[in-house]
């Protein structure tokens, strides 16, 4: 096993992790890149072959512990992720079925649901907007290297500032290492535990086969403290990007966390990629939760966010508008793609003036997105039913007549970014 020691990596056999993820991973990357220039055939025979699980999650929703139930297609780690982020404790996940990604336009309800989830592939996308869908884009978060240090840190809350200040008084340090026994030590006492320990059954392992084709082109960043190795992060660089792919904190330990050792690995590579004369760090896809720890984490450095059209997606569908879909909708405003552009949406449950509502976007919002919508309920039918609709996206028509249809009473305001953040 590998032995950790002050200012050396020690050599190591490496046991092999999850060989069964390793092989369906590289038959599934072979598919894709045959299937990639082959473009008829990836329009028409792959969506045959491709095959998708479905899960019942049923538990109690965050802030309310109001009951839902959600049909979530997907994989098994996207369906625990959906799981943590919606719901307390512990919600009951379970696999009711494995079907053809075809079949999950019409797969029945047989059990009552508040919502359907769905995690596919891209080439369904105007298929799920034509079924009533509301799609959601996964987003990656870079940093503009190309502005001054000064600036860089400028752009980044005050939260991110301070805790940079904080790393100071532990005196870390950092080194770059590109041997294969450091990507073996990173791999197996940094990331494997960090992401297990923190992830628990959303945790969605890379391979170490991936991250050995990664690793080649580029390199580990480790984070050091009084001579010893506590956390690291895995880059790639493609042309005048680098590309932060996964970090790992020594044994998962909660300790190092709260020490901000996996927030200096990436403040020093920022600062290494910066003097290295790099113009932009990847840090990533994101899911397009606005209120999740991860995008607000994202977003707190100053980053910005791009739709990745080659990475998968998200679709969502009411069922209904009882109590515990509203609390789903109220505790998760999200991303939403309308034709091309994203677009941002909240929903609320009072009126609030149009200086509170610009307050409450600015906080929630990011500065790529095409505008930012908030829908506002209340209990009683309106009048001008077909005029709402008129002014949303088509993206959400088909949710807003849900509600509409449950007897509640519904307002549209929309933002651009002007009205958020003020005009140049």
């Amino acid at each position: 096993m590998i032995e950790r020691k002050k200012g050396n990596i020690m050599k190591t056999e490496l046991s092999s992790i999850e060989p069964l993820s390793f092989i369906s991973g590289k038959v599934r990357n072979a598919s894709h890149k045959l299937l990639n220039r082959l473009p008829f055939l990836k329009r028409n025979a792959l969506p045959h072959f491709m095959r998708t699980n479905i899960f019942r999650i049923e538990g109690s929703v965050k802030t309310s512990g109001s009951n839902l139930v959600t049909m979530f297609i997907g994989e098994k780690t996207a369906a625990y992720y959906f799981a943590f982020l919606v719901y307390s404790g512990k919600p009951e996940v379970k696999k009711v079925d494995n079907v053809p990604c075809t079949k999950i336009f019409a797969y029945p309800f047989t059990v009552s649901v508040d919502i359907v989830f769905i995690q596919t592939e891209r080439m369904f996308m105007e298929k799920l907007k034509n079924t009533g869908f509301t799609v959601m884009p996964k987003v990656n978060f870079v940093l503009d290297l190309s502005l001054v240090l000064d600036e860089i840190i400028k752009k980044m809350s005050r939260r991110r500032r301070r805790d940079i200040a904080k790393m100071e008084k532990y005196g870390y340090s950092y080194e770059l290492a590109e041997t294969g026994e450091a990507l073996d030590f990173f791999y197996s006492k940094m990331y494997v535990p960090y992401i297990q320990t923190r992830h628990h059954e959303g945790a969605a392992v890379d391979s170490l086969h991936n991250l050995k084709k990664l690793f080649r082109k580029g390199g580990i960043l480790f984070v050091k403290r009084g001579g010893e190795y506590v956390a690291g992060i895995l880059y790639h660089i493609t042309g005048k990007i680098v590309h932060a792919h996964c970090l790992g904190i020594y044994d998962g330990a909660e300790q190092y966390l709260k020490e901000h050792a996996g927030q200096a690995s990436l403040y020093f590579l920022i600062l290494w990629a910066k003097n290295q004369g790099f113009l932009e760090l990847d840090y990533g896809p994101t899911r397009p939760f606005l209120s999740d720890g991860t995008f607000m984490y994202k977003k707190e450095w100053g980053m910005k966010i791009r739709d990745q059209p080659n990475q998968s997606i998200y679709a969502l569908k009411l069922c209904n508008f009882k109590k515990a879909t509203r609390d789903f909708l109220l505790n998760n405003p999200f991303i939403f793609i309308d034709e091309i552009t994203m677009n941002g949406l909240m929903v609320m449950d009072k009126t609030l003036s149009p200086t509170e509502l610009t307050r409450i976007c600015r906080t929630s919002c990011i500065p790529e997105i095409q505008s930012f919508f908030v829908l506002t309920y209340s209990k009683g039918m309106l009048e001008n039913y077909e005029e709402v609709l008129q002014n949303l996206p088509a993206s959400v028509r088909f949710s807003a007549e849900q509600i509409m249809k449950e007897g509640f009473s519904l307002q549209v305001h929309s933002f651009t970014l002007d009205d958020i953040y003020g005009k140049a």
